[in-house]
């Protein structure tokens, strides 16, 4: 990942930073010692509560909450430019947004938006992935929901299931986290999660219900990370946040969905991160939208590769 050219200078915190961006000519290892990343207030959040999901598209950022509140923001000016409320039910977490590939009318600003993450442990039932919409009149901002998909039962695909649209291959990706598998409640480790693939549905169908023998292909991951976050997909990579500073163990498992295992771990332990609610990516860096009302740039040693 590439330093970012996002940053201005008119304060002496951001005068500071740039003389880091000044010694990035150094190898990132010799800069951060015995760390490995370096993360960046890039800007503050709406005080909306319990959010949850982020999806980027342009220079748009729309993130939402448990409650189906989603606030919108202009990345580039780093301004709170609007919000919008949906249909929220119980279920409806929005762990995970994402957005697809097509618009469902040709005159819409953006493609559809897929929800995820419904609050459905390991006991036999089908979740759901809500499609939406968005619409923006006069900025009057409004969700239009136009498709539900029933998912196949938990047990197969795993709880808490969330969606994810591969813009690359053009697939649904379904990843959910397998309870039954023990894990080490101090740190989190030895989860296993399943990746479920499937054709992404036409737009035309208000109601889809997915079967198991639907899905293209399955997997095991290994070695994951429990109480997963809102995770975003780049080309054939996803990447996974996971817990928080209360639990005492937060970081992001990388996914290589050829190789089918975690390829990289980012400790976010020991860092200004409370909670990593969502990962995305803009303008080629990764972002994390943090709990703790921040919005903050991650910089990692990959950096120093590119």
């Amino acid at each position: 990942m590439k330093i970012s050219k996002f940053l201005d200078y008119k304060d002496e915190e951001k005068m500071i930073f740039s003389l880091f961006l000044f010694l990035s000519v150094i190898p990132i290892r010799t800069v951060l010692f015995s760390s490995d990343i370096v993360i960046v207030d890039y800007m503050e959040q709406s005080k909306s509560f319990s959010q949850q999901g982020a999806a980027a598209f342009g220079d748009y950022l729309f993130q939402f909450t448990a409650e189906m509140i989603c606030d919108i923001y202009d990345l580039k000016n780093k301004k709170h430019i609007g919000k919008m409320v949906g249909d929220s039910s119980p279920i409806k977490h929005c762990d995970t947004v994402c957005f697809g590939i097509d618009k469902y009318d040709s005159d819409d600003p953006f493609p559809v938006i897929y929800i995820s993450g419904a609050l459905i442990g390991l006991d036999e039932k089908e979740s759901y992935i809500w499609v939406y919409r968005i619409l923006n009149d006069n900025n009057v901002w409004s969700l239009n929901l136009v498709q539900t998909i029933v998912t196949p039962i938990t047990n197969e695909i795993g709880c808490c299931p969330d969606a994810l649209i591969s813009k690359k291959n053009g697939y649904l990706w379904i990843v959910g986290w397998d309870y039954a598998i023990p894990y080490n409640q101090e740190n989190g480790v030895g989860a296993r999660l399943k990746l479920t693939k499937f054709g992404i549905p036409s737009l035309q169908e208000e109601l889809v219900s997915l079967c198991i023998e639907d899905s293209i292909s399955r997997l095991i991951v290994d070695n994951a990370h429990a109480i997963q976050q809102g995770m975003c997909i780049d080309d054939d990579s996803i990447f996974v946040p996971y817990g928080d500073s209360v639990l005492g163990y937060q970081g992001i498992d990388v996914i290589d969905i050829n190789k089918g295992k975690v390829v990289k771990n980012i400790d976010l332990n020991n860092t200004r991160v409370s909670e990593p609610e969502a990962v995305f990516f803009y303008q080629g860096e990764i972002f994390i939208a943090d709990q703790a009302t921040t919005i903050c740039l991650l910089y990692t040693s990959d950096a120093a590769d590119d």
